[in-house]
């Protein structure tokens, strides 16, 4: 545009402007620059926060409550809403493919749900991290296979007539992370040396020393990191994997309590716990490495279901 053209039009909105009649010259120039009438704040709010406004809107959801999953029967067509906190990719297990994720209720509760064949593809189009899911007509069932999850009485199943459908996406600041000690229930205490041939709580408390520093994986998501550490009584040791971690003032030989939930992996007992919360200091008392270091014993379960109850 010319110099001229540029003054001619500048000269349009410097002379008299009869009142009322401001902000219908202002949007003709609107072009040559930023407006200068001053805008309501509607207009001023940018695309970023009505985007947080509408993620937001996630706090209306009513996600499956943790009675409700209480309530639930083997082999029922159910309805459940969470959010995807764990994530495992198709891959062959036998002569099948399978997709796994775990859903989280986030008051506790992450059950793992599986799709077979060609469920697997389909589901796994649909899930991704933090994405907030219903689903509708899946089916409870046995659980298998080694879980993620921390819900033991059975898995969900992605059938053929099940409805997927992504509701939004989970905003970090609104994950819960529960812990075992908040629910004030006291659960049942099994030394290691009673774990070997017994049937065992769904959730147990045990207790041991530190035997290693804590060893912490990523994820994949920026909001969790896992960690593995071995916890031992001068004899036998046992595995515990935290699958929320974060940093604490526990070190190598603190004489610690667990909360968790027994699995078995690879024929070997391990203790998954779902924060750094669930392991307390019992005293101030540390034991040496050298002592440490005899507590090498895994805690194989061979032919789980023929063992006894616990006493």
């Amino acid at each position: 545009m010319e110099q001229g053209e540029n003054s001619k039009t500048f000269s349009n909105v410097s002379g008299h402007v009869e009142e009322g009649k401001t902000d219908e010259i202002i949007d003709e120039v609107n072009f040559i620059g930023p407006r200068v009438q001053k805008k309501d704040e509607t207009e001023r709010r940018t695309d970023d926060d009505k985007k947080d406004d509408e993620k937001d809107d996630i706090l209306d959801i009513d996600f499956t409550t943790n009675e409700e999953i209480e309530k639930m029967k083997l082999g029922q067509k159910v309805e459940i809403i969470g959010y995807v906190d764990e994530v495992e990719a198709c891959h062959m297990a036998g002569n099948y493919l399978l997709f796994k994720f775990i859903l989280n209720n986030n008051n506790g509760k992450r059950l793992q749900v599986v799709a077979w064949r060609e469920e697997a593809e389909r589901t796994e189009a649909e899930i991704s991290i933090y994405k907030i899911i219903y689903l509708e007509k899946a089916k409870t069932k046995i659980i298998n296979s080694y879980t993620g999850g921390n819900h033991k009485n059975f898995e969900i199943s992605i059938k053929d007539d099940t409805i997927i459908q992504g509701l939004g996406t989970m905003k970090k600041k609104h994950i819960r992370v529960i812990s075992s000690y908040d629910s004030k229930v006291e659960y049942p205490l099994v030394n290691l040396d009673q774990i070997q041939g017994n049937l065992l709580p769904t959730i147990m408390r045990t207790w041991g020393f530190l035997k290693t520093t804590f060893s912490v994986k990523s994820t994949g998501t920026s909001t969790r990191n896992e960690a593995t550490s071995y916890n031992t009584d001068g004899n036998l040791k046992l595995e515990i994997r935290i699958l929320n971690y974060s940093a604490n003032d526990l070190c190598q030989g603190n004489h610690v309590e667990v909360i968790g939930f027994p699995e078995i992996k690879d024929n070997y007992l391990v203790l998954t716990v779902e924060t750094i919360n669930e392991m307390r200091k019992m005293s101030n008392k540390i034991e040496p490495l050298k002592w440490l270091l005899k507590g090498k014993n895994s805690i194989s379960v061979p032919e789980y279901n023929k063992r006894q109850k616990l006493n």
